[in-house]
């Protein structure tokens, strides 16, 4: 009787035990599964960092093209601007006063005078935009490096 209950306790016990390691390898299979969708979402937010990152440098490229042609623009307006100055200079050496001496239009002086103001108004409209475009350029940037941060976590 002794034997027999002995042998039906480790009975028991073994099947206690049997059943334990199946609670565990199934909690390890489960570990091994949410590991598993963790390094594949890690991946997917590294693979769309790469992406933002890469689309952020394509941008930024595009921008610095850009700004290089308001540069170029703006150096062909102060050329042109250095230009209407020193052709008035020359008409006013000249004394080309059409007012005074034959009671006519000065013309070339507000041609002159209209072209600068027209030349300066478009330099400081192309300051402006390359501001705004700069200051774009930077809140998105920093704006993506912030989303991709908190998804990284």
């Amino acid at each position: 009787v002794e034997a027999t209950a002995a042998a039906e306790g480790a009975t028991a016990q073994r099947n206690t035990m049997a059943a334990d390691l199946e609670d565990i390898a199934a909690d390890r299979d489960a570990i091994a599964t949410e590991r598993d969708a963790i390094a594949a979402e890690r991946d997917a937010l590294l693979a769309q960092l790469r992406d933002t990152a890469g689309a952020a440098h394509v941008e930024s490229e595009e921008r610095a093209t850009a700004a290089e042609a308001v540069q170029r623009e703006m150096e062909a307006m102060g050329a042109e601007l250095a230009a209407l100055h020193a052709e008035r200079e020359q008409d006013d050496r000249a004394g080309d006063d059409f007012d005074s001496d034959e009671g006519g239009d000065n013309d070339s002086d507000s041609d002159a005078d209209a072209k600068i103001r027209a030349a300066r108004s478009a330099a400081v409209t192309a300051r402006r935009e390359m501001r705004q475009a700069t200051a774009r350029h930077r809140a998105e940037a920093a704006e993506a490096s912030r989303a991709a941060s908190a998804r990284l976590g």
